[in-house]
Formats: C-alpha cells, sequence, structure tokens
C-alpha cells in the first residue's frame, strides 16, 4: 500500500511502504530509475526506506536541476 505525502517545500508524493513520517529524505542515486526514501543515521549512514514518486520530479526533472547546480550530490552510505 502507497503513503500519500508532502515535502517540505510543497511536493506531493507517494511512498512505498506506507511508513513515512516526517523527518525523512527523498534522494535521487545515480542508477536508479525512481527516487528513494531514505533515513539519516546518527553514525552517518542512511537506511533505504523505499522508493517514492514525487509530481514534478519523475520526467527527469530532479536530474536536470541536479545538472544546473540546483540539486547537491553527495556520497551515501546506505544499510
Amino acid at each position: 500500500m502507497r503513503s500519500l505525502f508532502t515535502t517540505e517545500n510543497g511536493y506531493i508524493g507517494t511512498s512505498m511502504p506506507s511508513s513515512i513520517m516526517p523527518g525523512l529524505e527523498v534522494w535521487l542515486l545515480f542508477g536508479g530509475r525512481v527516487l528513494y526514501v531514505l533515513q539519516r543515521r546518527e553514525y552517518g549512514c542512511h537506511l533505504l526506506i523505499g522508493e517514492c514518486y514525487i509530481h514534478g520530479y519523475m520526467g527527469g526533472e530532479a536530474y536536470n536541476l541536479w545538472k544546473e547546480g540546483k540539486l547537491k550530490d553527495e556520497w551515501v552510505d546506505i544499510e
């Protein structure tokens, strides 16, 4: 089952699984085909929660924003 959510910036999305909660982060992972929900852990790693859809970011818009320098890139360790 998917869960409906709104980001801090006002974007509307759905996530799988439905356990979305405040404080989680949406990431564009290079090599992935969708956006992903990650939880930042205290010791520097991230926990993969699941995939998500955000209206206005799925048709290559997120990648284009990154190319334009509007999204930062960062190395991430996922457990």
